[in-house]
């Protein structure tokens, strides 16, 4: 819709460049944070006796 405006009202119109980096870079981001996020509450209920973790719920 910009292109079709910007072209017929000013002749002219916008190139649009997406840098991939930016995205990536998030991605990567919130799958560390994910990951991070995960791991450590499973691996502390891990080391517990099945009874004593049940005790804590």
């Amino acid at each position: 819709l910009i292109y079709i405006i910007n072209r017929r009202s000013f002749g002219w119109t916008l190139q649009m460049q997406v840098d991939p980096a930016p995205f990536l870079t998030a991605l990567a981001v919130a799958v560390v944070a994910a990951l991070l996020a995960g791991i450590y509450p499973a691996r502390k209920m891990g080391q517990m006796l099945a009874a004593e973790a049940l005790r804590h719920e």
